[in-house]
């Protein structure tokens, strides 16, 4: 299996909860890396899964790839995410 990549971003000045990031509830994800964390997010894997707290300079690999999409939720703070999320393919 082979895995194609694509990195997205996110003022963290607006809160969320439980946004889906476009793109992976139409594509399995396979892994998803924390690029740049400057604030605390939780990461559902599932749309309506349980929030894992995200560390930056680590990723997180679902097994078997997440089919029904990657949410974030954080309260409202300064600075940027950046994730990259690597997509099942093949």
């Amino acid at each position: 299996m082979s895995t194609a990549y694509t990195v997205v971003s996110f003022d963290l000045s607006v809160a969320r909860t439980q946004m889906p990031i476009d793109g992976t509830v139409q594509n399995p994800v396979d892994a998803v890396y924390v690029i740049a964390l400057p604030a605390a997010v939780s990461l559902h894997f599932g749309v309506s899964g349980s929030p894992w707290p995200a560390e930056a300079g680590k990723s997180y690999e679902p097994c078997p790839p997440e089919r029904d999409g990657i949410a974030i939720s954080n309260v409202a703070a300064g600075g940027l995410l950046v994730l990259g999320i690597g997509y099942a393919i093949g």
